[in-house]
């Protein structure tokens, strides 16, 4: 069972069609594929790079722009939800623009929000702080406070997993990457081991 597959797409997204046609094609494929194997995909979701860039903008208005292309690709790929990466660790971000995220998160039941707070060389003190105040604006202005469910910071993930909501897309070209359904398989492991060590303690005990 593929529990998730999430789709990457690049920041050049508004001014071409082309990654989304290649999408398409793979989604296509995808599932053609898990006809013939018997594979089913529970979700199929769509993340972009951390941004916003500066071509985008960083003032009021920019995030609900780039979210308007991000859902109309959604769409067109069945994407059940998408992921705005943020990046609180280089960019000079206006609160402004945190606000307007915290907007869309509570109007849009299927955005998940990255916030990028530190890599695997530096933290950014001052991005916590601005993740920590947008956690619990959000939970305020919420009516039940699950809207934080769809909320993850972020420190030092690599790029291009699976997982929400600490996904984003990282390159030039569309990608994509499997979240797999392996805990059933996980326990079979660890009975099989159980049952091989009590095997071994009653032959050492006999």
């Amino acid at each position: 069972m593929i529990r998730s597959l999430t789709m990457g797409v690049p920041m050049t997204l508004g001014r071409s069609r082309g990654p989304i046609r290649q999408l398409e094609a793979f989604n296509r494929h995808l599932a053609l594929l898990g006809q013939e194997q018997g594979i089913q995909t529970r979700t199929v979701r769509l993340t972009r790079p951390a941004g916003p860039s500066e071509e985008e903008g960083h003032q009021p208005g920019a995030l609900s722009s780039i979210m308007d292309g991000v859902r109309g690709s959604a769409d067109v790929l069945g994407a059940r939800w998408y992921c705005l990466p943020l990046d609180l660790l280089r960019s000079g971000m206006h609160g402004a623009v945190l606000d307007e995220a915290q907007t869309l998160v509570l109007r849009g039941k299927r955005l998940f929000v990255n916030l990028i707070a530190a890599d695997p060389e530096v933290i950014s003190i001052k991005g916590a702080h601005s993740a920590s105040r947008f956690i619990l604006s959000l939970a305020r202005r919420g009516n039940t406070g699950v809207d934080n469910f769809r909320v993850g910071v972020l420190a030092a993930c690599p790029a291009n997993t699976p997982f929400f909501p600490f996904s984003r897309h990282e390159g030039s070209e569309p990608g994509f990457s499997l979240a797999l359904e392996t805990g059933s398989l996980a326990l079979q492991c660890a009975e099989r081991a159980r049952s091989e060590q009590l095997s071994l303690l009653d032959f050492r005990s006999g």
